[in-house]
């Protein structure tokens, strides 16, 4: 999987989970506190853990800060 295909599937999660937000405007630069609330964020992290088949402990999900090192992520898992 690259970046590309990466942020494409964030943006799908993104768009199935949260009212309001236009995943166009979702950058690697953004924020993943500005998305929703901690909720909101939870269901995202947690979806993305079921589409790569992992498990993120509580450390993991709170360095996640960007939506940028969610790509980074997906990237890595999906091509080990």
């Amino acid at each position: 999987m690259d970046r590309e295909e990466a942020m494409q599937q964030f943006r799908k999660i993104v768009e199935e989970k949260l009212e309001g937000v236009d995943p166009v405007t979702v950058t690697d630069s953004t924020k993943i506190a500005a998305l929703g609330d901690e909720l909101d964020v939870k269901e995202i992290l947690m979806t993305v853990e079921d589409f790569l088949s992992i498990e993120l402990t509580d450390t993991e999900f709170k360095d996640l800060k960007t939506v940028g090192q969610v790509i980074d992520l997906m990237v890595k898992t999906k091509t080990d």
